[in-house]
């Protein structure tokens, strides 16, 4: 009986030896050892990585919503921008276009883009197959992505258009500073919201800043040609007869402009007047030695004691951290960025323009300084400082006096 036991306990183990065997499989490592299901599962702290990373990644391509509106979408932006008096900026992007990504990451997110915005726009942002996206696509007859527009928000009209750009040529944050700078500079509420005859547009390629140029047509509906007047809504009727009024204007301003030194040599030859023509006005200032209020111009310029203290005031070293990070646009085009202490005073910008950017300003030509929008003159905060005032990521432009 106890060897029958015995038997029956090794066939027991036996058998459980057997289906240890069964489910048994070699480590991943064919080193010949049995490690267990366990073996095959990922570590915990691998798959909290992979989560992270991917976290991080959408994060870095999401849509700037801290500059977004969102509310009523196309019609709800355009309208708070009108109460705002801001120009609506309007983004609309394909999510299969790399660049839309990049532009999420690179530009919306940069620190002057973002103070840039706040200040002089209400931002709108659509995805291209979505039902306000295609409404704004098939008004604007837009045909490339990523797309920028500047409306306004009064007319509806597009001002400025960028789109279709790659990631081989994109549009940096830079460059688009640059861009939404000049545009503010040659566009304000207080001026009749009326298509202008030469509009501030792009070109679909990637680099370098906008210009003025192009019929307004063209820019407003993206193609060079004209549609035919049967096929326009009564509002863009409208909007053709008042540039084809305004172009009529502009050209007779222009020819007249152009012409204006010609007509007054010609004169007295068609008159007849011969010699007794009364002598020109450039003649007469040249021979009076100038104009004396033009005179007294000057020596207000060369006796300004402004110029004078901010030529002799020590500019400030650039910190290296607690700084407040200035871009300067100077009066040729040229763009500086500087960093200036948060406890130094507005004069002490004054003093770097007039002492490190031109021989002109070195040599004390008056110059004046604006920024934020709509435009203000830093003078008035000359006294006060750079964190007080707020230029911490602002554009400042400079123009001769």
């Amino acid at each position: 009986s106890s060897a029958r036991d015995a038997g029956d306990s090794d066939s027991n183990d036996g058998a459980m030896d057997d289906s240890d065997d069964e489910y048994a499989y070699p480590d991943s490592d064919d080193d010949g050892d049995y490690g267990g299901a366990s073996a095959s599962v990922p570590a915990p702290s691998a798959t909290a990585s992979a989560l992270s990373a991917t976290s991080n990644l959408q994060a870095m391509f999401a849509p700037p919503v801290h500059l977004l509106h969102s509310a009523g979408g196309f019609i709800g932006a355009k309208n708070v921008a009108k109460d705002a008096r801001r120009w609506l900026l309007v983004n609309i992007q394909s999510d299969s276009d790399f660049a839309c990504h990049a532009l999420n990451r690179d530009v919306w997110r940069d620190e002057l883009v973002e103070n840039l915005v706040r200040e002089g726009f209400i931002l709108w942002q659509a995805e291209n197959n979505s039902a306000e996206g295609q409404t704004y696509v098939q008004r604007y007859r837009v045909s490339g992505y990523p797309h920028l527009g500047i409306v306004d928000p009064r007319t509806g009209t597009l001002l400025w258009r960028k789109e279709g750009w790659t990631q081989v040529e994109p549009l940096t944050a830079e460059q688009f500073v640059e861009i939404a700078s000049d545009f503010c500079s040659g566009h304000s509420f207080d001026r009749m919201p009326v298509p202008a005859r030469h509009s501030y547009s792009s070109g679909g390629g990637g680099g370098g800043a906008a210009a003025y140029g192009g019929a307004a047509s063209a820019m407003a509906a993206g193609t060079s040609h004209k549609r035919p007047l049967q096929e326009m809504s009564e509002e863009e009727q409208l909007q053709a007869a008042i540039r084809a009024s305004m172009g009529d204007a502009d050209d007779r301003g222009d020819d007249m402009s152009q012409d204006d030194a010609g007509v007054d040599e010609a004169k007295p030859a068609a008159e007849g007047g011969g010699g007794d023509a009364k002598p020109a006005a450039a003649d007469l200032e040249s021979e009076s030695g100038g104009p004396p209020e033009k005179k007294e111009e000057k020596e207000d310029e060369k006796s300004d004691p402004f110029s004078a203290e901010i030529l002799a005031l020590p500019v400030p070293d650039e910190p290296a951290s607690d700084a407040a990070r200035i871009q300067i646009r100077l009066p040729d085009g040229k763009r500086v960025v500087r960093k200036f202490p948060k406890e130094s005073k507005v004069k002490e910008v004054y003093a770097f323009v007039a002492q490190r950017t031109s021989d002109e300003a070195r040599a004390g030509r008056p110059f004046e300084m604006k920024a934020k929008f709509p435009p203000v003159d830093l003078v008035k905060f000359a006294e006060d400082t750079v964190g007080e005032t707020g230029l911490n990521g602002e554009a400042v432009q400079v123009f001769w006096k």
